[in-house]
Formats: C-alpha cells, sequence, structure tokens
C-alpha cells in the first residue's frame, strides 16, 4: 500500500475492523489515514477512547454502524450524538426507507453550520488529509439492498 501511494497509484490508505486491540496497534503504527469503526450511541468509554486516539493521531475517524444494525430506530437521535464528535464521519447503514426519511429531515433542518464534515475531510483543520468534500455534501446515502431512494435537495 505504501508504495502504490508513492508511486501516485492511491492517495489514502484505510482500515476497517472491529476489535479493539487492532484498532489501537492501526493508530499506533501510522500506516492509515483513516479508521473505519462502529461507533454509536451505546458506545463505551473505550469505543470514545478509540475515537479520541484517531483525531490526536490527525487519523480521520469514519463510524460505522451508526443504527447499530437496527438495534437503534431513532436516526435523528443517533446523528444528534455523532454530530457532538467533530473529528467523526459517521456513514449510515440505513435499512429502511422510514429510517432514511427521518435521518434526511433531521439533517435537512439542522442549521448549516451544523451540518459540516469533519477538518480533517475537508481539508480545512490542523490535521487534514486534503479530501475534497464536495461529493459528500452532495451524494445522498441510499439504504442498502436492492433499492435505492432520491431524495431532491438532500445535502449530504
Amino acid at each position: 500500500m505504501l508504495e502504490a501511494r508513492r508511486q501516485g497509484k492511491i492517495r489514502f490508505i484505510s482500515i476497517t475492523n472491529h476489535r479493539m486491540t487492532l484498532a489501537h496497534e492501526a493508530i499506533r503504527s501510522g500506516l492509515y489515514d483513516t479508521l473505519q469503526f462502529p461507533f454509536c450511541y451505546l458506545a463505551t468509554d473505550k469505543d470514545i477512547a478509540v475515537a479520541e486516539a484517531c483525531r490526536e493521531a490527525g487519523m480521520g475517524f469514519i463510524a460505522m454502524k451508526g443504527l447499530s444494525g437496527g438495534l437503534i430506530n431513532n436516526s435523528a437521535a443517533a446523528y444528534a450524538w455523532l454530530a457532538q464528535y467533530e473529528h467523526v464521519l459517521p456513514i449510515w447503514g440505513v435499512q429502511r426507507e422510514r429510517e432514511l426519511r427521518e435521518f434526511l429531515s433531521y439533517i435537512h433542518n439542522l442549521p448549516p453550520s451544523r451540518r459540516r464534515s469533519p477538518p480533517w475531510w475537508s481539508g480545512t483543520g490542523p490535521n487534514s488529509r486534503g479530501i475534497s468534500a464536495g461529493a459528500a455534501a452532495t451524494a445522498c446515502p441510499a439504504p442498502q439492498g436492492s433499492r435505492s431512494i432520491t431524495v431532491p435537495g438532500c445535502p449530504l
């Protein structure tokens, strides 16, 4: 991966995992630009510590399973909890059209200042990775499965 980055074939190296020890090992290694890890309002102090360790290391943190695989059914509450972590970028595993509509309704009603990507994503923060947030600002999440939903005016 490092050689591919040196050759300009890739720009970033990321890792996804579910194990606490592996997450900390990846952060300490300095090899990765982002870590994708389960993170939701059911998170323990140890999970929060992983997200904070990424921030301290200048590494992006992508929160997966924000709805805990369907266990959490209030997407607005899930988003509100995740939004308190400016350095965390959630990805949503929306399973039902109702969840998607609820989530998008919540986002649409946020003040513009709360609809931002984390500083490391947009290239504005001290640990910026220089990733353009343009596509993220215009692409709406789609539910998992065979169908996708088009939501006019979606800010995501």
